[in-house]
């Protein structure tokens, strides 16, 4: 059997085909990464915000899944600025805009104050005679609600520390 000898000239051809072979590799992993990074969304949270986002039992998190077809995840991150974080991924761009639209809106809702506009004449049936309904919602979930009578509409104010 001969013996194969390589020359110089095979040895730089094998290393200039690996290092073309390794800087494709390079560029392929960087446009995964790209176009993962493209469909995926993070909003930071306070973490008693989960709980508009999850919901009971993460039935409002499933259901948000569902009607978008999107993947979204919540969770505590102690290194998060706020301490949690939401992220929601989607290979299809139309669904990733739609979670994070609903995403959005159910983190706007943990704000406090939330300002809920009453037309004047149903302000009775909400505040209650003598005040028993507001006070009542004030007892059971620990928000402090007001109303502000000026103008039409009317509006609720309700504070909390927690959503």
């Amino acid at each position: 059997m001969a013996e194969f000898a390589p020359t110089a000239d095979d040895m730089l051809s094998l290393v200039a085909e690996l290092q073309a072979a390794g800087a494709q590799a390079q560029h392929q992993a960087e446009q995964q990464a790209a176009r993962s990074e493209s469909q995926r969304r993070t909003f930071d949270c306070r973490p008693s915000a989960l709980v508009m986002i999850v919901g009971h039992n993460g039935d409002r998190l499933r259901g948000m899944e569902a009607a978008t077809g999107a993947r979204i995840r919540a969770v505590t991150d102690k290194w998060a600025p706020l301490g949690a974080t939401v992220m929601v991924e989607s290979a299809d761009p139309a669904r990733l805009d739609a979670a994070e639209d609903l995403v959005r809106k159910s983190l706007e809702l943990a704000k406090s104050p939330q300002r809920i506009p009453v037309a004047r004449q149903a302000l009775g049936r909400v505040i209650g005679r003598n005040g028993e309904r507001i006070k009542s919602v004030n007892e059971r979930s620990g928000a402090k609600c007001s109303v502000n009578q000026e103008g039409d509409p009317c509006y609720v104010v309700v504070e909390s520390e927690d959503p």
